[in-house]
């Protein structure tokens, strides 16, 4: 994808590499917790959970286009990564009304707002396309 920039809309290419920089380091990070804690079932859990609701954005992405509102990819991204974000805040307060709230949602909600902001913001950041084109050309 990278080294065929030219063929995406301007810059799709460095935000869609943002965003899967962020997903596969979460995914690392969530995928060890969950073996690290597999003896503590609920952490164990949530931490398993994570690799999925991270991943989730491009799909429902792809799904909200059956809408005919959502008419674009910028759309489309965006109202993704904030229905992660309300369903992890949903998860949250799930967790707050059993008494107990983990680390892992919180960690993951974190996670999501920085992509969603970043998605947006990224385009501008020089030192992340000098990065990109430099990877590239490995």
């Amino acid at each position: 994808m990278l080294n065929t920039a030219a063929a995406y809309p301007p810059g799709v290419v460095n935000r869609l590499a943002y965003l899967d920089f962020i997903a596969v380091i979460s995914l690392i990070y969530f995928v060890f917790q969950a073996i690290s804690k597999a003896k503590q079932l609920q952490l164990h859990a949530r931490n398993m959970s994570m690799t999925v609701l991270l991943m989730l954005p491009p799909a429902i992405a792809r799904l909200l286009f059956l809408i005919p509102w959502f008419n674009n990819f910028d759309k489309a991204l965006n109202v993704a990564y904030g229905i992660i974000v309300v369903i992890l805040g949903m998860l949250l307060y799930d967790d707050h009304k059993k008494g107990k709230i983990y680390p892992t949602y919180l960690i993951g909600i974190v996670l999501a707002i920085i992509m969603l902001v970043g998605q947006n913001l990224v385009g501008d950041w020089q030192w992340w396309v000098n990065w990109m084109a430099a990877y590239a050309g490995l």
